[in-house]
């Protein structure tokens, strides 16, 4: 989607796209644009139907709660020992689950707005919709990017995991989010 500013914030976003295309420094006012998309602009930043929509889960946090031989034991439907592959499948059912059963909390939803400068040249700007219940949903802005491609490596490096990448997830990954089991001395 590509966003229709006013007029007196077109010096900000020009400066954002020179920031990611050419390295230049990011505009000190950057916060009025990021506070217009999250006013004003609401519409531009949250459109009605998006069919690229994503949403992503944070791996780290859901992997916090819930990825230990505690949390297993606790759920398995039997009393079979622990393994490496029981904590692997007892993590991909949990991570389908939440996406399958996403709050927009949990999971909360990917918006990419692509500005674009009068000669063509365009930025993506990133954030995260998380639903806080009652407080309604909280724009969290994670940053300015060459493309939409950028942003989503970028909320991977931040473990995050889009719906569309669900299948991707390693058994590498999971296990290395996974909490040490206690030791005993």
């Amino acid at each position: 989607m590509n966003s229709k500013l006013p007029t007196k914030l077109n010096s900000i976003r020009d400066q954002i796209i020179e920031h990611v295309r050419n390295n230049g420094p990011l505009p000190s006012n950057l916060s009025d644009l990021i506070d217009w998309y999250e006013g004003d602009g609401w519409d531009e930043l949250v459109p009605t139907w998006d069919p690229e929509e994503h949403i992503a889960l944070n791996l780290n946090y859901v992997s916090s709660l819930s990825f230990s031989d505690s949390e297993l034991i606790d759920n398995q439907e039997n009393d079979e020992p622990v393994t490496n592959k029981s904590r692997i499948e007892y993590a991909r059912k949990l991570v389908s689950e939440t996406f399958e059963n996403y709050d927009g909390y949990d999971c909360p939803s990917v918006q990419a707005v692509e500005i674009s400068n009068a000669n063509g040249d365009s930025a993506v700007l990133g954030w995260l919709i998380e639903i806080h219940g009652q407080g309604g949903p909280v724009a969290i802005y994670q940053g300015a990017f060459t493309d939409k491609k950028q942003f989503y490596l970028h909320l991977h490096r931040c473990d995050f995991l889009l719906d569309s990448e669900e299948h991707n997830l390693l058994d590498e990954s999971i296990l290395r989010l996974w909490a040490a089991p206690p030791k005993i001395d």
